[in-house]
Parts: structure tokens; sequence; C-alpha cells
């Protein structure tokens, strides 16, 4: 078999310069600009005849595969350096302020490749970087927009004449134009769900059917567990035909996952709009915002729907692979991908960057408070714990879902829900100043002892202190 390269270029940090912008419009163009910059129709004609697009690597928003024979030790190096910079110099004119990487390596195929240079070289930091070119003129007039980089020209905006930098000259994009992008999020969610998106936060936090919760909204961002493990094991004890059918199955089990959480969310939720707001869609990356009262719904669905297709594609290749893996005398279990997720629920006017930082940590928390073995939820309610809590243990994806329907936990919290706040109220204080024992009390005197007696106990699957947050926005 002749020997191949293979070239990654990414875009990196993509929550925080989605989160330059302040206003939603912005951020939902530069969500769909990167799509399509990177959109594998766009690629192709910027890298032929020197490369091909890699399929074996997925379909990932923010992420460019390519693909060539091997020219030789002689010249590989300047011919990877020629297809980058081709792709780096696209990728800047169309995203002038993204962090961009890429990283190469030589192979039979890519997840050999992947797993021996391109993976360990993206752990240690051994990548190219291309950076924003810095601000020549300090004194320059700031763009209105981001208020980060200088002001290149003027342009509408709303009906007015506003001084924009070029990547925000990129952002101010309309509505219609957003969702006409085939390759955008939002135009691939908004198509399937046959609604148009809100404008703004301000209008997507109406779409609450409860008018004492329209102001705030829930930002949930969910991740891949053991994806780097399983790779590396598809790798090494892998047939061809199964390595060609995980990568097609990965891609199109996440975005599944978010079409069948985004209709329980629209069956719960009728509306003439998307009540689900797509910023991120790439890879086992998801970072959407949504009303708050329905993000526990949204989040158990999306975890769930996407465990279920996963053990459908993947589960009988994961049994190969540790057949093979344990006939080789290696006795580790290889361990099946899952995707866990942080949620953050917070006023509809917070700064979106402190809102995307907290649910990023929130996100790690739940993947490091599992060690990325199984799917979990971690969240943060910054109205009621502000952004420094130091937050709660994670909670399963099987404490709230079993076989994909609700669990006696999850059954529990209903029950709980249906009491009033001004009572849970009571509960978290007696938690805050005492313990366990006294919120006890307190539902024993108040004829609630019923629907607390679930979270009381160090066997309780889940403790008062995380069901009285939870019930907050549980529906």
């Amino acid at each position: 078999m002749t020997s191949k390269v293979f070239v990654d270029v990414a875009a990196v940090r993509i929550q925080h310069y989605l989160s330059r912008s302040k206003s939603l419009r912005g951020r939902r163009a530069a969500s769909g600009e990167l799509a399509q910059a990177t959109s594998r129709e766009v690629i192709e004609e910027i890298v032929k005849p020197l490369a091909e697009i890699n399929k074996d690597a997925g379909d990932v928003d923010s992420v460019v595969s390519l693909v060539f024979d091997d020219p030789g030790e002689g010249v590989r190096a300047d011919w990877i350096n020629r297809v980058e910079e081709l792709v780096l110099a696209h990728l800047r004119k169309r995203l002038p302020a993204v962090e961009l990487q890429s990283l190469s390596g030589v192979g039979d195929t890519y997840l050999e490749a992947y797993a021996s240079q391109i993976g360990p070289a993206k752990r240690d930091g051994r990548v190219r970087r291309d950076l924003p070119p810095p601000a020549e003129f300090p004194l320059a007039q700031p763009c209105r927009a981001c208020r980060v980089d200088p002001a290149v020209g003027h342009r509408e905006v709303n009906g007015k004449s506003t001084a924009l930098c070029l990547d925000c000259v990129m952002r101010n994009v309309s509505q219609s134009e957003a969702i006409r992008d085939e390759a955008s999020p939002l135009g691939r969610l908004a198509r399937h769900a046959r609604r148009q998106p809100p404008d703004g936060f301000d209008d997507l936090v109406l779409l609450s059917d409860v008018p004492a919760n329209r102001t705030q909204l829930a930002t949930v961002a969910a991740d891949g567990n053991a994806f780097g493990a399983f790779f590396t094991a598809l790798a090494r004890h892998g047939k061809d035909d199964e390595k060609e059918q995980i990568s097609t199955s990965l891609s199109s089990a996440v975005f599944q996952a978010l079409t069948a959480a985004t209709d329980a969310v629209l069956v719960a939720l009728p509306s003439h709009s998307l009540p689900v707001v797509p910023h991120v869609i790439g890879g086992d990356d998801v970072v959407v915002t949504l009303p708050a009262d329905q993000a526990w719904r949204f989040t158990t669905e999306f975890l769930s729907r996407f465990d279920r297709a996963i053990k459908e594609s993947v589960g009988p290749v994961v049994e190969k692979l540790a057949m093979r893996r344990r006939a080789a005398g290696d006795m580790s279990p290889v361990v099946m991908p899952s995707v866990s997720a942080g949620i953050v629920f917070a006023h509809y006017a917070q700064p979106f960057g402190l809102v995307m930082e907290a649910a990023e940590r929130q996100l790690k928390q739940a993947k490091r408070g599992r060690k990325g073995a199984r799917a979990a939820i971690s969240w943060l309610d910054v109205t009621t714990d502000g952004y420094e809590h130091p937050g709660r243990s994670p909670v399963d994806l099987a404490t709230l879902r079993e076989d994909d329907v609700p669990s006696a936990a999850a059954r529990g919290l209903d029950r709980l829900s249906g009491t009033t706040s001004s009572h849970r109220a009571q509960l978290v204080r007696a938690l805050r100043t005492a313990d366990q024992t006294i919120a006890a009390s307190v539902a024993l005197r108040n004829g609630t002892w019923e629907q607390v007696r679930p979270f009381i106990g160090d066997n309780a699957e889940i403790s008062l202190d995380q069901a009285l947050s939870i019930v907050r926005w549980w529906r």
C-alpha cells in the first residue's frame, strides 16, 4: 500500500471566536462562515491538484482534512507547506480574526497517522499556528461591534452606519442570508425543523410558555468522551471497512441526536420560531442556546439519542476490537464513545463570552468527574449561584434516563418540581445553614416528605442539593 500524507488545518478556540460578537446576528454569521469556508466543495477548489479531501476524517465544520500520496522524504515537507499555505491563506481571508493550526502525519491510513503522529503532536502542542495579525496603529478608531480590532470602514447595521473591523464586516449578514447557507449550523437545523430562528436572545427568551421564565436562557456545550482512545484502538485493531464506517457513523449520530432533541423541545414548546439556536455543530462538538426551562429536556434527549445511535452503529465494532485486542495479549477494555454536556443558566442579557466560558468549564467538569467513561451532565445556575460557584458533582445520564425513558430519579424530580418555589427556597436555606437532617425536618413539617425523601441519605442517586438546583428548570 502506498503511504499517504495527511494534513489537518483547523480553526481553534471556536467558542471564544464566536463570542467576539455581542449580538446573536454576529455569532450566527461567524458560525455560518466557518462552516462554509471549511466545506468540502470550497476546499476542493482551493487545494487541487496538490491534495484531495480526506473522506476518512468525517465531516467537521471547523476542520479541513486533506490527503495526498507521499512524494517521498526529499520533497514531503515542501509539499505539506504548500498545501498548508493555500488553506491558511484562504481561511484567513474568510475568517480574519480566527486562530488556526495545522498538523500533518504519514501512514497507510488516516487513523494510523492520527494515532501515531497527528494526535500526539496535537496533545503536546507541536502544531503550526497561524494567528490574526495585531493592530498596527493603536490609535485607529475601534470597531463598534466587537471593540477588539480597529475599524476598516463603515457598513450599515440595523439601519445605522457603523465602523466595523474586517471580521465584523464578514459577520454583518442578515438572518435570511444565514438560513439560506446550506452549510451553516443554523441553516441545517432551521431546514429540519421548518422554523424561522429568532432575531436575537431577547426574542429567543420569550419563547418560553411560562411568563415568569422569560428572562432566562441556557447554553449547552456537549463534547465526546473516549473518542481518542476509541480511534487509537480502531487504528491498531480495526479493518479498513470498519474505519470508513465509523467516521461516517459518528458524524451522522451527532446531527441525528441534535435534531431529535430539538424535536422534543418543539413537542413540549409549540412555536412558529426555532427554539434552539445552534452556535457550533462539528464532529462530536455541539453548542446551542435555548429557553432555560427546556434545557434539561434537550440535554437528556440529545445525550440519550447519541448513546442509542452509537450503540447501534459502533457497538458491534467495539466488541470486535476488544476481541482482537485480547487476542494480541492486551486485556484492557475498549470504551464505548459517549457524549457529556455542560449547561449554564443565565439571564439573557449576560455577556455571551462569560456564559460560553462557564459552559466550557461545566463541560470539562462533567468529563473529568466521570473520567470520560460515561455520559454525564454538569450545570451552573448563574442567577442563583454566580459564576464562581465551586460546582456540584455531575449527574450521570443513566441516572436520569433508563433504556431511553425517564428513570425513577427523574420521576422523583417531577414530583419535587411540583412543590412550591417558596418551599424549595426554605430547603435550600436549610442545606446552606445546616445539613440534610434539618432540611428533612422542614419537609416533614410542610408535608412534602414524600417528594424530598428520594434525595435524602448517602445512598441517594441525586443529592437534595443537586435536586433542588435541577428542578428550578426541570420540566
